[in-house]
């Protein structure tokens, strides 16, 4: 295990499940989702994470976030809210005072190949995002 600091939070990440997970992840998840919002999602994903979260990816031997839910709330602020899912194998150590910021949390049970058993947790924050797909209104 390996202890990183993110945003307030104490993680023990265990990067080489994480690495193992990484390889296999290829078509797993929300990837492969064709519903309109997952689509507006994908078609804007590299502008979507801060620094600050590539850089947590990263510390967690994760090459590319990787989403393992993404769910569409409807309008706010000129923009979609939405939500999306990193799952990640480690365990919390200490915790912020609650926000309605990057929230992390465990007892997700992530349905992997030679993972059974592993401590999941998941990284979510509020994303208000922009609708960009050409010729396709966004549903209302």
């Amino acid at each position: 295990m390996v202890e990183i600091s993110f945003n307030g939070w104490l993680i023990d990440s265990d990067n080489e499940a994480n690495r193992r997970f990484d390889r296999a992840a290829a078509g797993f998840g929300v990837q492969s989702c064709d519903c309109i919002y997952c689509r507006n999602f994908f078609a804007i994903k590299e502008e979507v994470y801060s620094d600050e979260v590539l850089e947590f990816i990263e510390k967690l031997c994760v090459r590319r976030p990787f989403e393992v839910e993404v769910v569409e709330y409807g309008r706010l602020n000129g923009g979609i809210l939405y939500h999306a899912w990193i799952p990640f194998f480690g365990a919390i150590k200490s915790r912020p005072e609650p926000t309605d910021e990057i929230i992390l949390f465990e007892g997700f049970n992530l349905n992997v190949p030679k993972m059974k058993g592993k401590q999941v947790i998941q990284l979510t924050w509020p994303l208000v995002l922009p609708w960009v797909l050409d010729g396709c209104e966004y549903p209302t």
